[in-house]
């Protein structure tokens, strides 16, 4: 396991409660860690512009567990997958999973050929909206994700 895994996530919503200050959800960073510990790597996909998403992951520190980022500054509005192929050039997308919060998200990562992670540990986001757009899963928490996640790549 790891190597060959791929974790894309999206930003407002999902690694950041953007509703609030702008802060990680509770248990994010500590996701990241092991995640970036299992050996995953780790991306991001959003519909921010690049110098807000720069600044906002460098503020909480996240930025370090980052691979690579594709926003809105340089790719096709989602759902369009155009983002994802740019980034994961050669990567097969069945060994990817896209995390994120909104309906875009799980349409395009179905486009890409991708697992789709509902992330309802926002608020905003509707489990149902997710899933009649493809979820493959829900997770509650993002302490729940990994369990989560290591159950998707196993499918």
């Amino acid at each position: 396991m790891g190597l060959d895994r791929h974790i894309i996530f999206d930003c407002d919503g999902t690694l950041l409660n953007t509703q609030g200050q702008g802060q990680p959800y509770d248990g994010i960073p500590e996701l990241l860690h092991r995640l970036m510990a299992a050996d995953y790597h780790l991306y991001v996909w959003t519909g921010r512009d690049r110098a807000s998403t720069l600044r906002l992951l460098q503020e909480h520190n996240l930025l370090r567990y980052f691979q690579d980022l594709r926003t809105a500054s340089e790719m096709t509005a989602k759902p369009h997958p155009q983002g994802l192929q740019d980034m994961l050039k050669g990567v097969d997308p069945k060994s990817c999973v896209i995390i994120g919060d909104s309906w875009t998200d799980m349409k395009g990562a179905l486009l890409f050929g991708a697992y789709a992670l509902g992330a309802v540990w926002n608020p905003q986001a509707s489990p149902e909206a997710l899933t009649e757009f493809g979820a493959h899963a829900l997770a509650a928490t993002p302490r729940d994700c990994y369990d989560t996640l290591l159950r998707l790549m196993k499918e």
